[in-house]
């Protein structure tokens, strides 16, 4: 595939171009085009890696904190509230596209539905990529706001209540930021975990149908609560 570049004096002058669209640098120098994005092409190490480097807010909250460990907490807010794996790993995944093109703030994305076309095709091919399950965009947004009201609870304390920001529950433990590398891995050990989880219940759902039929299902922490306090416990300590 041969590179071609932009010609002019815009902003784009210079930028080499290929068939499939421009093309951006990710892990060990692999091309990743986000125009024409595709399944073999995403890695998890890459998605763990930006996430955990980009920060929410734009770098605005008083404490900074990562997408990544936003999506490792909305993630635990669905465990909380009794979703299972399935709804879990969708909370995990549902800024994974950001690790291509960033995280734009809201009050700037509504004006660039264009932006939203192509966060909306690599979010897609992430999906094929790792075969996970269907999305309910209405619930998912639900918690990925009461992970905001969470994180300005606690890290961006200065910021503005704007309306309708949902209530979140009084026993949510204080939020701490994460550095680089803790987000990283508790976002690649909550990955593995949850595809564990499915893994397991499609398992022994063909030796027992109800057990799929039981949104409480974890065989994780079937009978040990000594371990469900202790993934408490490390919520607030971290």
């Amino acid at each position: 595939m041969t590179d071609t570049l932009v010609e002019g004096a815009g902003d784009m002058a210079g930028v080499p171009v290929t068939d499939r669209g421009t093309w951006m640098q990710v892990g060990g120098g692999r091309r990743f085009y986000p125009l024409d994005p595709r399944p073999e092409e995403v890695y998890m190490s890459d998605i763990s890696t930006a996430l955990s480097r980009i920060l929410r807010y734009n770098g605005h909250s008083d404490t900074p904190m990562s997408v990544a460990q936003h999506c490792v907490q909305c993630s635990y807010l669905a465990q909380r509230n009794g979703h299972g794996a399935e709804f879990r790993l969708c909370m995990l995944m549902h800024d994974s596209a950001e690790a291509y093109i960033g995280d734009m703030t809201r009050p700037i994305k509504v004006y660039f539905p264009k932006f939203k076309e192509i966060e909306t095709k690599i979010e897609e091919v992430i999906w094929r990529a790792f075969n996970l399950p269907p999305r309910n965009e209405a619930l998912m947004k639900h918690y990925d706001n009461m992970a905001w009201a969470w994180e300005k609870r606690d890290l961006y304390r200065s910021a503005e209540w704007w309306p309708h920001t949902p209530e979140i529950p009084a026993d949510l433990p204080l939020m701490t930021r994460w550095d680089e590398g803790i987000a990283r891995l508790r976002f690649e050990q909550e990955f593995g975990h949850l595809k564990m989880l499915i893994r397991a219940k499609a398992q022994l759902s063909d030796l027992d149908p109800a057990s799929a039929l039981d949104p409480e299902f974890d065989p994780y922490y079937l009978g040990d609560t000594v371990e469900r306090r202790r993934d408490e416990r490390d919520w607030r300590d971290v």
